[in-house]
């Protein structure tokens, strides 16, 4: 017989399946003790965790919802909402969950990242700034807050404070391609296009076929006006990858750049 998992024992399991990305696993283990635990929060949260990243956001809310019935000042509960709402572009339905996680939770590292991000989607950078100026020593190890910093500091021409951001988010979490992709591009914007060349290549020693990395290499060399290395990247990609449109789209672009 089966030995019946204490709660904490639960929770471990479902986390260990979804870090898998064998949702179906956590869920149905969700679904076998669900109703022996059904006043923990804990159960409705791991729900919606299955959903949102699964990009079933209208199908994560009500498992929120049902948190807060538990209990209604759960600060993942809170924000879980504020992002899933962001999601499906009702930000505005979405930012009340994260201003009162503000009020009950003045100066939380993950209130203060996602007031950033917030103001950044808003286009009110002067804020996101604010915000994180108040607290970068709290956030002075959190990638994604330099990272949403950053792109800030960038909007309103603090170019020196947004590099700064970019590279030590960077230097936190090297394998996030979106930190990688925003560095090189503001290399570009500092007309330092060679940096941006290094960044691709220095990953690609370590992933060779990863195609992403490939297409955003081309596209540096391009800008650098290195247009052979290009033209070589390019028909690498399509060797390696000849059902995909990607080559020869960076092919045509390194033609018409030149």
């Amino acid at each position: 017989m089966e030995d019946w998992l204490d709660f904490p024992e639960l929770i471990d399991n479902v986390q260990e399946y979804f870090d898998l990305n064998l949702y179906d696993n956590g869920l149905a283990l969700l679904d076998k003790y669900k109703d022996f635990y059904q006043n923990e929060w804990e159960i409705y949260f791991l729900y919606s965790r299955a959903y949102s990243e699964q990009n079933k956001t209208e199908q994560a809310i009500p498992y929120l919802y049902k948190c807060l019935k538990i209990d209604k000042d759960n600060l993942d509960c809170l924000l879980g909402l504020f992002y899933a709402y962001s999601q499906m572009d009702q930000m505005q339905k979405g930012v009340r969950y994260l201003m009162k996680a503000k009020k009950l939770y003045p100066g939380n590292e993950m209130v203060v990242n996602a007031l950033i991000w917030y103001y950044a989607e808003i286009n009110n950078f002067s804020k996101a700034v604010s915000c994180f100026e108040k607290s970068k020593s709290l956030l002075s190890n959190n990638s994604e807050a330099l990272r949403n910093a950053g792109i800030a500091y960038e909007r309103i021409g603090e170019y020196d404070k947004a590099l700064h951001c970019f590279n030590i988010s960077f230097k936190i979490n090297p394998e996030i391609d979106e930190t990688r992709d925003l560095l090189a591009d503001h290399y570009i914007l500092r007309d330092e296009v060679s940096k941006s060349i290094d960044l691709y290549k220095d990953y690609l020693t370590k992933s060779p076929k990863n195609i992403k990395a490939m297409s955003r290499l081309i596209f540096c060399l391009s800008q650098n006006n290195q247009i052979e290395e290009a033209k070589k990247a390019a028909q690498d990609i399509i060797r390696i990858y000849p059902n995909s449109p990607v080559g020869y789209v960076d092919l045509s672009y390194v033609f018409l750049n030149n």
